[in-house]
């Protein structure tokens, strides 16, 4: 998205603010808003559940997640390297709900 519309949509959302915000808009405009946060966990990281249950599979410690091997390490890197050449980052998504409780991939995120 350019970054006029951007900065279109985040005054329009700031102006229906009821209270101001306590803040320089110059602040604001230059160093907050440009800001593109992303969350992302180490749980998304997990490998997908066939292939976690098969790597993991007679494990001492009777857990599917955590022990090495459960995650994904060469797609997380990968990742990470993509958006530091300067292209998106897309993020690895597990929902927990999946698989009994177990967690499974669902469609990755995007940033950017």
């Amino acid at each position: 998205m350019p970054e006029a519309d951007v900065r279109t949509q985040w005054s329009a959302r700031l102006h229906r603010l009821e209270t101001p915000l306590a803040m320089d808009p110059l602040l604001l405009s230059d160093l907050v808003l440009p800001l593109r946060l992303a969350v992302v966990s180490i749980v998304d990281g997990y490998r997908p559940w066939a292939e976690r249950r098969a790597r993991l599979a007679g494990n001492p410690f009777g857990v599917n997640r955590v022990p090495p091997g459960s995650h994904d390490p060469v797609l997380l890197t990968a990742a990470i390297a993509t958006w530091r050449g300067g292209g998106p980052l897309c993020l690895p998504r597990l929902d927990k709900r999946r698989n009994q409780g177990h967690g499974g991939r669902t469609a990755p995120i995007t940033v950017g």
